[in-house]
């Protein structure tokens, strides 16, 4: 009994904030779980702020809103939508339909950290049929462009698993959205969220200018 009162509270209690632990690959590419070398805290240079982001094919009508979001919320520019193909864009947004690997999708998302010369850059990976989801899934996914890790707080919008509505056809399911070198959470009906502020304290020490 105790043990689930724990646990409840946990879910339901904003954590501490939290960075995603990444070991660098030879390669320059982000390893997130099973550790091949040292390990260190996922966090971007203060130089490349605001984050431009380019947004492949039509997908900038889901991403707008989200990165909008992430400024307001935190109360600086964090991401900047650039126009062109610019040389120092840091974010890639891409909408698709397969998980890396050919591993199929369904609803959701994924990030992906590589560094060169000093610099980092994130790919985003994202499926949805509704602005709704959408939304939720690349607020999630930017979140872990910041380098923040998964929250087990559930009104917290780096919760990994899905929330389906009291309402909805079909049973609860969830997934932890971690692959190894991916990390990223499944939506089902979610209402929308807002940073946690342990969260915005922790990103605003480290970007805000």
């Amino acid at each position: 009994m105790f043990d689930r009162i724990k646990r409840w509270f946990k879910k339901h209690t904003p954590t501490d904030a939290g960075l995603m632990k990444v070991h660098w690959l030879p390669s320059g590419q982000a390893q997130y779980a099973n550790f091949s070398g040292p390990v260190e805290d996922l966090v971007w240079p203060k130089s490349q702020f605001p984050l431009l982001v380019y947004v492949f094919g039509d997908a900038e009508k889901w991403v707008k809103r989200p990165m909008l979001a992430w400024n307001a919320q935190l109360g600086f520019e964090v991401f900047r939508l650039d126009v062109g193909d610019s040389a120092n864009v840091s974010v890639h947004v891409f909408p698709m339909a397969d998980l890396v690997g050919g591993q199929k999708l369904g609803e959701g998302g994924e990030t992906l950290h590589v560094k060169s010369a000093g610099r980092m850059a994130a790919v985003v990976r994202f499926n949805s049929t509704s602005i709704v989801e959408s939304y939720q899934i690349v607020f999630h996914e930017l979140g872990h462009v910041l380098g923040l890790a998964h929250d087990e707080f559930e009104s917290s919008p780096m919760y990994p698993n899905v929330v389906i509505a009291p309402d909805a056809s079909e049973g609860p399911v969830s997934s932890d959205g971690s692959y190894g070198s991916i990390h990223g959470a499944f939506v089902g009906q979610l209402a929308l969220r807002v940073v946690t502020q342990p969260d915005r304290r922790l990103l605003r020490k480290l970007y805000a200018p």
